[in-house]
C-alpha cells in the first residue's frame, strides 16, 4: 500500500504528473531541500517498481512499517533487485502494537521491540527512524 491508494480520484498516473510538478517546484525554490515521493507501507515492490520505471527523482524514500524489525531486509533486497543504488530510506512511521486495540505487550516489551527494530534497521541500511507516536492513547496501556 502507498499513501496514494484510498484517495478518491487518484491513481499512479495522476500521481506521477502531480509529483513531477511538485518535485520541480520544490527544487526550484530550494535546491537543497530533500524531496520524497509518497510514503508506502511495507516493502511494496509494485510501488517501488513504479518509481523506477517512471524515472521519478527523489532524495529519500519515506517508509512505514508496523512489525518487529520493520521488514527492512525485504525492503533492502527489493531496492537492490530494482537497482536503486544508495537510496536513503527514512522510516517515518512505525509502531509495535496498540494501533487498533489494547496492546498485547507491556510498555517495556514495546520499548524493547522499538529499540531492537530501530537499531537493526539502521544497521541494515535505513538512514533515519521515527515512531508514529510516543503518547499512550485511551485504547493503549498507560506509559
Amino acid at each position: 500500500m502507498n499513501e496514494i491508494q484510498g484517495r478518491p480520484g487518484w491513481n499512479l498516473k495522476i500521481y506521477k504528473e502531480y509529483y513531477i510538478k511538485a518535485y520541480n517546484a520544490i527544487k526550484e525554490a530550494c535546491s537543497e531541500c530533500k524531496v520524497s515521493p509518497s510514503s508506502f507501507v511495507g516493502p511494496n515492490r509494485d510501488y517501488l517498481a513504479f518509481l523506477k520505471e517512471n524515472g521519478l527523482k527523489f532524495d529519500f524514500l519515506s517508509y512505514h512499517s508496523y512489525v518487529d524489525y520493520l521488514e527492512i531486509d525485504e525492503l533492502m533486497r527489493i531496492l537492490r533487485e530494482l537497482e536503486f543504488g544508495d537510496v536513503e530510506v527514512w522510516i517515518t512511521e512505525s509502531q509495535f502494537g496498540g494501533m487498533e486495540g489494547r496492546l498485547d505487550r507491556s510498555e517495556c516489551e514495546v520499548a524493547e521491540a522499538m529499540v531492537k527494530s530501530y537499531v537493526y534497521a539502521l544497521a541494515r541500511g535505513a538512514a533515519k527512524v521515527s515512531p508514529s507516536e510516543l503518547e499512550a492513547k485511551d485504547h493503549s496501556q498507560k506509559g
